[in-house]
């Protein structure tokens, strides 16, 4: 092992600090659109079907958020969405996302989160209770944010309005019914590469970061257990985020590729003080491969890699998160009420 470059990242909440990046000799070499180390240097989106600009992308997730928040019961908590909102924007800075990322959180038991078109991102209050650490979160959300770098939500409405097109013209011709045939089976090949291609992101999002990309992982590991047991709060997330060996077998593959640190986020205080609030609750795992521990043997970080602890030693104090001045679509105060509303 080699130490070729000396990283100091900026320390939010973190428990520790990365003090080193070391590659081996041996690793295959990152492709562009694998390399954490060309984030914000590439286009990610090159070669896109794309018929919206980015500005027309954004007054269209306006119009898609404005209906989700219509349906949705938001939460108010400052101390959680300071929480979120942190994570999300160290993400976000750190992504290849070209546009302001906002999000907010829906007091709904389900384990799910989803992004619009335009950088709009809501985090379900089900999948904070569900995360075990803040690396878990923090993948989760990564992954999010992925979708919206890449432009996927408004990739899929430009595919499906330049089908239509084709569609209505080929029916004047008796050739529609074979158009939307094979509209299927290219709308289920697109949302699979786009799934892939946000979990490949997310993991180089979570590195660029600070956070362990094995927290993407261990949570993929626990859906996919979950999903084997049809638990009725995971099954709006599996139907738009569906978990299969192969994403968790691909993403750690890369997650092993990349450069190695010395460590890795792991917790924060600010997760911790989130995870003790009145109304959230533990969420309890169905965990049928466990050891006596009730833990998963299955997950193991690899050989070599430190796992930071999750409460902090003498020498890695909790750091209490510095304010962030970033820029909002619309900046509201909150004061605490109490319990969660």
């Amino acid at each position: 092992m080699k130490v070729i470059k000396l990283l100091q990242f900026p320390l939010l909440t973190s428990l520790l600090v990365i003090t080193s990046v070391v590659v081996s000799g041996d690793q295959k070499p990152l492709k562009k659109k694998e390399n954490p180390d060309l984030i914000g240097l590439r286009d990610i989106n090159k070669g896109q079907i794309n018929l919206y600009s980015l500005d027309r992308e954004v007054e269209l997730g306006k119009q898609l958020a404005t209906e989700i928040e219509r349906r949705s019961q938001l939460i108010k908590d400052p101390v959680i969405l300071e929480l979120v909102n942190r994570i999300t924007q160290n993400i976000a800075i750190n992504s290849d996302s070209k546009t302001l990322v906002t999000v907010k959180v829906i007091n709904s038991t389900e384990i799910n989160a989803f992004s619009l078109p335009g950088g709009f991102l809501y985090v379900n209050r089900g999948l904070i209770e569900a995360a075990e650490n803040e690396a878990e979160l923090a993948g989760v959300i990564a992954h999010e944010v992925a979708h919206i770098a890449a432009r996927h939500g408004i990739e899929q409405r430009s595919r499906r309005d330049l089908i239509n097109w084709i569609t209505r013209s080929l029916s004047f011709f008796g050739g529609a019914g074979s158009v939307r045939r094979a509209t299927g089976v290219l709308n289920f090949r697109f949302s699979r590469d786009a799934e892939k291609e946000a979990d490949r992101l997310a993991a180089q999002y979570l590195w660029k970061t600070g956070y362990d990309p094995e927290g993407l992982i261990t949570f993929l590991e626990k859906l996919r257990a979950q999903e084997k047991k049809s638990q009725i709060p995971l099954q709006n997330l599996f139907r738009t985020h569906p978990v299969n060996e192969d994403r968790i077998r691909d993403t750690r593959k890369l997650v092993d590729r990349f450069p190695k640190k010395n460590e890795y986020q792991l917790d924060s205080s600010g997760f911790i003080a989130v995870k003790g609030l009145p109304g959230i609750t533990k969420y309890k795992w169905e965990r049928p491969d466990t050891n006596k521990k009730g833990r998963f043997p299955s997950i193991k970080l690899p050989t070599g890699r430190k796992q930071a602890p999750k409460r902090p030693g003498a020498t890695h104090p909790v750091k209490e998160p510095a304010p962030l001045n970033l820029p909002s679509r619309d900046e509201k105060s909150f004061s605490r009420p109490g319990p969660i509303q």
